[in-house]
């Protein structure tokens, strides 16, 4: 028994910097940032298909960041833009988003066509959130608004692929 306790010593004492470091990733990972595997064409061109993004859990959300939301209904999470906040009127007229009544331009999609919708005053404790590609996301227009309780994260940064390294 005494050989294994000095063998157990000894392991940490040498290790100590890597124990540490561990240890902080660990504590990093639980409170504060989470790691996801983006699934779908949804949010094209902004994130392909299996890109692996990092989301910051301690976060003031504001229009067009992009988040992480769960959907119970569904058993799954969700990526998307923020378009609403509360109190927001949000519309879109031939393609174009007037936030307010307000024109807002949108540079982040490459493909413009968006059906015409009206979404009035949204609540109190709700988001209204979208896909960058619009064609082809099932985002508030489908599933309605998101409860601000189920939001998880704010993407921070694409990490993989390697050469798509970006922060927001």
């Amino acid at each position: 028994m005494k050989i294994e306790m000095n063998t157990i010593q000894s392991f940490v004492k040498d290790n100590k910097w890597f124990i540490s470091l561990f240890t902080v990733l660990i504590i990093l990972r639980l409170f504060i940032f989470s790691v996801y595997k983006v699934e779908g064409a949804s949010m094209m061109n902004t994130f392909e298909h299996n890109d692996i993004v990092i989301g910051s859990q301690i976060t003031k959300v504001d229009r067009f960041d992009i988040v992480v939301f769960k959907v119970p209904e569904k058993k799954k999470n969700y990526i998307k833009r923020v378009i609403g906040l509360p109190g927001d009127t949000i519309e879109y007229i031939d393609s174009i988003l007037y936030v307010n009544g307000e024109k807002v331009d949108e540079p982040y999609l490459t493909d413009q066509v968006t059906q015409d919708l009206k979404v009035d005053s949204i609540p109190e404790g709700y988001l209204y959130c979208l896909g960058d590609n619009r064609k082809n996301s099932v985002d508030s227009r489908k599933i309605g608004l998101i409860p601000e309780e189920n939001l998880l994260s704010e993407i921070k940064i694409i990490l993989f692929p390697f050469e798509k390294i970006t922060t927001f």
